[in-house]
């Protein structure tokens, strides 16, 4: 089988997946470590997958964005992995440029992991929801789903009048709890 991201793969990382099924050791670098994923992961090549996933991990604010960048149209491409790795990661990840550049069904589900796994006691920062009203901005009314994930509650009310005043032609106010309304009238 043949896949588009294929032909984007640089001959070294090809040559080195061919040693590596020939029991040859090779060198993981930043620019073969994705697409020996990739490889791996298609021809299930279970060590390969542990060494190459363990080599991302180590390298986390460089590979796992390109990665899913990379991949994020590829149906067989699994991007569990990497969405995890972001979403423990998070608050490093939204002010990249790149990272709206995903699909919003992987942004959606990066900050629900990491929403539901972040303190409870602590409220939303303002870099938290400045990221919100970006995806407003950039996906639109499909990135109203995204405040279902959160407290209403900790939207302070100049958060909650820039959703009334400048999104409120975008958001769609179906998504948000009840809680918000006792913000609303405050």
């Amino acid at each position: 089988e043949t896949s588009e991201n294929c032909s984007n793969f640089p001959e070294e990382s090809i040559q080195s997946f061919i040693n590596y099924s020939q029991r040859q050791q090779i060198l993981l670098t930043n620019e073969n470590a994705v697409p020996l994923n990739y490889l791996a992961k298609k021809y299930e090549v279970n060590l390969l997958i542990q060494a190459t996933e363990n080599y991302i991990e180590e390298y986390q604010n460089d590979l796992p964005l390109q990665i899913l960048l990379a991949y994020q149209n590829d149906q067989s491409f699994n991007t569990e992995t990497f969405e995890n790795i972001i979403s423990r990661n998070f608050e490093s990840y939204i002010n990249e440029d790149q990272f709206l550049s995903l699909n919003f069904p992987i942004v959606y589900r990066i900050f629900g992991k990491f929403y539901q796994k972040r303190d409870k006691t602590s409220k939303l920062t303002d870099e938290i929801t400045d990221f919100l009203f970006k995806c407003l901005t950039k996906y639109g009314k499909e990135a109203s789903s995204l405040f279902s994930l959160i407290d209403a509650c900790d939207l302070t009310s100049e958060k909650v009048d820039i959703l009334l005043t400048k999104f409120s032609d975008v958001f769609d106010f179906h998504f948000i709890n009840s809680s918000i309304l006792k913000t609303i009238y405050d």
